[in-house]
């Protein structure tokens, strides 16, 4: 798939975001049918059922058709019910995600777009993500892209589990905490053979001033005020509070309940963000 920058998101100019689509209405159901079919389609006539099964396996979709009858798993992708269509494409990418076709990814993006759709192929094409603000959208590509492999892995899944069709805020919470650990604990904790983020931010809290920021230290505003904070110590203060605010972690702890949307979706701008800033090299040992 072509990736188009998501400040160029057509949908932005067509549509305001208050009136996106969470389903799918009428007018965007026949064309991703369509869309699906053709996907499906081998040849003259002939379907590829070994896929269009374990659609079916994955959206909980039955079979359209008797036992006997050729294409019957085929069908029951096609006539999916309107409120399961979302979750058949999105089943469709999952379970082809290593046999993608760009030209056809992008057909489903421009039905999307067109159609005023609130979701959009991610930029890998795995799977249908929320359509959200343009430059989190580009952050988010951007670092993927650039970082440490498996930093960047995690981030995409928890990318997925926050904006997909169905959200998990806790799954979201844990992979962000996971990537941020990923790229801060070789840099703070090089000898330690059981790294953890938790005793890394304990490392950073204790002696902040062997770390520094490609940003000079703020100084006092006026005569008379306190010194703030430096750089580095506001940097470190995210790590912790990314830490301090995961009480999905351990069950049994008096703080322990499950964490909201709105904390999953904080807690991975804050780990997208620290992890550009160390595979960036801005922040760093003095």
């Amino acid at each position: 798939m072509t990736a188009v920058s998501p400040s160029d998101d057509p949908v932005i100019a067509l549509r305001r975001p208050e009136v996106l689509y969470e389903g799918v209405p009428d007018h965007v159901g026949g064309p991703l049918r369509d869309w699906l079919h053709k996907r499906l389609l081998i040849g003259r006539g002939d379907y590829d059922e070994s896929t269009a099964q374990m659609v079916c396996l994955e959206a909980e979709l039955l079979p359209h058709g008797k036992w006997y009858d050729s294409g019957r798993y085929h069908n029951g992708v096609r006539f999916a019910p309107q409120e399961k269509l979302l979750r058949t494409v999105n089943a469709y990418l999952k379970v082809t995600r290593d046999r993608k076709i760009s030209s056809a990814l992008d057909g489903l993006q421009e039905i999307l777009t067109r159609g005023g759709s609130a979701y959009r192929v991610d930029i890998e094409g795995r799977c249908l993500v929320r359509r959200v603000d343009p430059s989190a959208q580009a952050l988010k590509d951007l670092v993927v892209t650039n970082a440490d492999p498996t930093a960047g892995a995690l981030l995409q899944q928890a990318w997925e589990a926050c904006y997909g069709l169905s959200p998990s805020p806790d799954t979201t919470y844990g992979l962000a905490v996971k990537a941020v650990e990923q790229v801060i604990c070789p840099h703070v904790s090089p000898t330690n053979p059981q790294p953890t983020l938790f005793k890394s931010r304990d490392t950073l809290l204790r002696d902040p001033s062997v770390w520094e920021l490609a940003i000079q230290d703020p100084k006092p505003r006026k005569a008379g005020d306190p010194t703030p904070a430096t750089s580095a110590e506001r940097i470190i203060a995210l790590v912790d509070l990314l830490c301090s605010g995961h009480v999905s972690r351990h069950t049994g702890t008096p703080d322990f309940r499950a964490q909201t949307q709105e904390e999953a979706e904080t807690a991975l701008t804050l780990a997208i963000t620290i992890v550009q800033l160390v595979s960036a090299g801005s922040f760093r040992r003095r």
